[in-house]
């Protein structure tokens, strides 16, 4: 299940880290961190993902072509481990779509 308010213990607009500010500071990137950190180990370059994410999510909306399995094409490498793991990925895909097409909102709380 993907929460819709996800707690983080840093305040992202006073991050050190540019990225973040970057990511943050973009309403579809912010989207894709939050919704995918909550819940999958991530790599060293997802803030760097995140922001390709959004641009490749933003194109594939305008022609009309964002779907669950388009959505899992764009984000595979960050949630596919296995093969056998895509059945679950394409779950999630489904699940996280209305907050990539705007249908629903993500936010943060922060909490220290």
């Amino acid at each position: 299940m993907i929460l819709d308010v996800v707690v983080l213990n840093f305040v992202p607009t006073r991050s050190e880290n540019p990225d973040i500010r970057k990511i943050f500071a973009d309403e579809m990137s912010r989207t894709f961190w939050l919704g995918i950190k909550q819940g999958h180990i991530v790599q060293p370059r997802f803030n760097k993902d995140c922001m390709h994410y959004a641009v490749e999510a933003r194109r594939a909306k305008e022609r009309g072509e964002l779907t669950a399995e388009k959505l899992l094409e764009i984000i595979s490498d960050s949630i596919c481990g296995t093969p056998e793991s895509r059945d679950e990925a394409l779950a999630f895909c489904e699940e996280f779509l209305p907050f990539i097409i705007g249908e629903k909102t993500m936010r943060y709380a922060v909490m220290m």
